[in-house]
């Protein structure tokens, strides 16, 4: 879980470095040059800043959507609920 969270800062910390403007955060043009784009991509929100919320959420209200044997999360980030357990192969330990 550490590895994840750590990624996650450093992720956080390039969006408020690089990608942090007056209105929000823009999209990069260029990653060598950091050139950004007057542009924030609608994802931006409500995939990207809310998987990283998730990340590092440990409320007990959100507790039931971090178990892996009963809701995943697709790559848009909805929240989908498993009738059955995936087969353990499929499960990433965080650890």
């Amino acid at each position: 879980k550490d590895k994840f969270r750590k990624a996650g800062a450093i992720i956080l910390s390039s969006l408020e470095k690089y990608a942090k403007v007056q209105c929000g955060y823009a999209a990069i043009e260029n990653v060598e040059t950091k050139k950004t784009r007057d542009h924030m991509d609608s994802y931006f929100l409500a995939e990207t800043v809310k998987y990283l919320y998730l990340l590092f959420d440990d409320s007990p209200e959100t507790a039931v959507f971090r178990n892996a044997s009963k809701y995943i999360f697709n790559t848009e980030a909805h929240l989908l609920p498993l009738s059955k357990p995936p087969p353990p192969e499929f499960l990433v330990s965080p650890d």
